[in-house]
């Protein structure tokens, strides 16, 4: 459900000079890895985010932006442009959105965010 929205925060990050990295998995749920830690993509998960928290800790200065989508079934890392992510979605579409989920919200007509719908 997050998916489309992290895209637009990472692209815009990214355009900004802010240094992203970016690891995504297809067809998983939101914190997956620990509901299914068992599994290879929750161990390649928890490698990969291991590795970026030292690299990170170790020297910030070093973190450049990079992206990769893992596929569901083979867990196959394809490189991604990650200032390109929301490019499938205009940024007047974006403020549109916005605008509706702040007016329904406004209103009374969410209920914890449940219904909000994908950017």
């Amino acid at each position: 459900m997050l998916a489309d929205e992290n895209k637009v925060i990472a692209s815009r990050a990214a355009k900004q000079g802010v240094p992203v990295v970016w690891e995504q998995y297809e067809a998983m749920p939101h914190c997956f890895a620990m509901m299914l830690e068992g599994l290879e993509g929750g161990k390649m998960f928890f490698v990969s985010w291991s590795k970026f928290c030292r690299e990170v800790v170790a020297d910030p200065g070093q973190v450049k932006t990079n992206g990769t989508f893992v596929t569901a079934k083979k867990l196959d890392r394809r490189r991604v442009n990650v200032e390109k992510l929301a490019d499938f979605l205009p940024d007047d579409v974006v403020k549109r959105r916005m605008d509706e989920a702040r007016d329904r919200r406004l209103k009374g007509k969410e209920h914890e965010g449940k219904d909000l719908p994908r950017l």
